[in-house]
């Protein structure tokens, strides 16, 4: 990530514009979370399945490679166990409160690094750069991620950190103490 935000070549804008559209896929992921676990079992099957699904298969037409379809088929199997399993109620309650955080903290960095983002160094994915070595002309999709993309950067590292702290000061807080 280091080496591709300070020091991209035009060989890299394949994997730059396929993580800017992973950051923006995320926002997918955030919410069909929500939804999952709140929606009854058949709903999430005929409903939301397919049109999440749609929405990877678009998002993928974007990517290099195969990567946000593996991603999505990846977090499904894992909510569909999750979906199917007999859980208790606070469990369900947890993961859902664990997906509503996920949600709110991803739209407070998304609107942080958009507000900010005339202050953000772009390194070597300046407009300069990008331009000079044809990485708008190769678009297939656009948006604030892909036309800046040292934002989805810079945000995927930020979201996920924080997602990390979260899950470490819930997990010490809740975790029963063992004599």
């Amino acid at each position: 990530m280091f080496r591709l935000s300070t020091n991209p070549t035009p060989s890299d804008f394949p994997r730059i514009e396929t993580l800017a559209l992973m950051m923006g896929f995320e926002f997918i992921l955030v919410h069909s979370d929500i939804f999952m676990l709140v929606m009854p079992c058949k709903v999430t099957l005929l409903i939301l399945i397919p049109v999440y699904g749609v929405v990877a298969l678009l998002l993928n037409r974007g990517a290099e490679n195969n990567l946000i379809l593996y991603l999505y088929c990846g977090v499904l199997v894992s909510r569909l166990q999750f979906i199917f399993s007999k859980i208790e109620t606070a469990e369900r309650s947890r993961a859902i409160k664990l997906a509503i955080v996920a949600g709110l903290i991803y739209m407070l960095t998304l609107f942080a690094i958009i507000g900010g983002k005339t202050n953000l160094l772009s390194k070597g994915l300046n407009a300069e750069f990008l331009g000079a070595n044809g990485y708008f002309d190769q678009l297939e999709l656009y948006g604030i991620f892909t036309e800046s993309p040292h934002l989805p950067i810079i945000m995927g590292i930020i979201h996920f950190s924080l997602m990390i702290v979260f899950e470490i000061f819930t997990r010490r807080r809740f975790i029963p103490k063992t004599t």
